[in-house]
């Protein structure tokens, strides 16, 4: 066998390295331009859920309120009209609004509840405060009926909700 007739043994099949290279640079690109808007529309998602939430305990509220014919002054007492979902399980009982709520989506955020007379003011904030404003505030005024929710926007505080009240 002479030295001008050896055969080539690298194959013709496969990716170069600088196609490897280049493909994996557009799948970088793309990633940080994806993962934002993904994140993003993952806290609107858990927002929304909170939100439903806090409009249901505004209903719970004033339902008590129409039934019993005088506001609810604990968790207790909401639990009396509907079940009030938490990252545990479901309020039973309690005479006070303390301690707050763990949401049931994962446990992302706290809901609280606080009254001044028949206005009361419910919020939703953000366990990791570190991911933007994502809070929501809300109030149910259960004298005259008026209710408001106010989110944030990821990049602003959600503003106070106004019943008409003080609170």
């Amino acid at each position: 066998m002479s030295q001008g007739s050896k055969t080539s043994i690298v194959s013709k099949a496969g990716f170069t390295l600088t196609e490897l290279m280049a493909a994996v640079a557009i799948v970088g690109i793309l990633s940080t331009v994806a993962l934002p808007n993904y994140l993003r529309s993952v806290n609107k998602a858990r927002q929304a859920e909170v939100a439903n939430q806090i409009s249901q305990l505004t209903i719970s509220i004033q339902g008590f309120r129409e039934e019993y014919l005088r506001n609810p002054t604990g968790w207790g007492d909401l639990a009396e009209i509907t079940a009030i979902p938490t990252n545990t399980g479901v309020v039973t009982s309690g005479s006070s609004f303390s301690p707050d709520l763990t949401s049931p989506n994962g446990g992302f955020y706290a809901i609280s509840i606080t009254s001044n007379g028949d206005e009361y003011s419910i919020t939703g904030t953000p366990i990791d405060s570190t991911k933007g404003n994502w809070d929501i505030n809300a109030c149910l005024n259960t004298d005259n009926g008026a209710s408001a929710l106010e989110r944030g926007s990821g990049q602003a505080p959600a503003e106070k909700a106004n019943c008409g009240g003080t609170a």
